[in-house]
């Protein structure tokens, strides 16, 4: 039905990046990926209280826009340090394959479905920074063994000893080579790309992954009946 793998790689002992997935009703699943500002204890701080009220929203309001609407009310109250984080979330309908998104100032996720590779752009600012503020969100289709590759910017910006960093060019190139694997290969390919572009250098962010896969079309039938 869902190949689903995720990862998360902190630069230091308490990171800022997070991610979750969790199912709703109606055979959908909700992902999300994001990026606090900020690290240390503040950071893991503001990253729980956006994973609650995450949580929280999706179980009562009807769609994602209105969800991150809600999440970013309760982010902006009583912000002191004012602190935000990018936050890419989606509801995929495991019947029908349509995902619904909204990209908060996250990376952009792609899309590998027949070989082919489309990026999910933004859809608005990060949480936590502006009130009163509603959020966009988003439709796209994934067909039967399309995937959906989310990561942080931890990827991208991963350095060398020649402080080059990683690139999206190389991620793209990567994924551009992947083929239709399973979730947990494609992240595994991830990693090791990272890892051996870094060569030992020492690990400036976070680095976090979530891949998932949509089931062939032979399961979706079976799931449909």
């Amino acid at each position: 039905m869902l190949d689903l793998s995720a990862d998360m790689r902190p630069a230091r002992d308490v990171g800022g990046d997070f991610y979750d997935y969790f199912m709703l009703e109606d055979q959908r699943v909700a992902i999300a990926i994001g990026d606090v500002c900020g690290k240390g204890i503040p950071a893991a701080l503001f990253m729980a209280v956006a994973i609650t009220a995450l949580r929280n929203a999706a179980q009562s309001e009807p769609d994602v826009a209105s969800t991150l609407t809600r999440v970013n009310e309760h982010l902006c109250r009583d912000n002191d340090a004012n602190m935000f984080a990018t936050l890419f979330y989606g509801v995929l309908d495991l019947r029908s394959g349509v995902l619904e998104y909204g990209n908060c100032g996250h990376n952009a996720p792609y899309v590998l479905s027949g070989g082919k590779r489309k990026a999910l752009p933004t859809t608005g600012i990060p949480v936590g920074l502006i009130a009163n503020r509603a959020a966009k969100s988003a439709l796209v289709v994934l067909n039967p063994g399309d995937s959906l590759v989310l990561f942080t910017d931890g990827v991208t910006e991963a350095m060398n000893a020649g402080e080059e960093e990683f690139g999206t060019g190389r991620l793209e190139a990567l994924l551009d080579d992947a083929g239709p694997v399973a979730a947990a290969e494609l992240l595994t390919r991830i990693y090791a790309d990272v890892d051996a572009f870094a060569a030992g250098e020492d690990q400036a962010d976070d680095i976090t992954c979530l891949t998932l896969r949509l089931a062939p079309s032979r399961t979706l039938a079976a799931l449909n009946a």
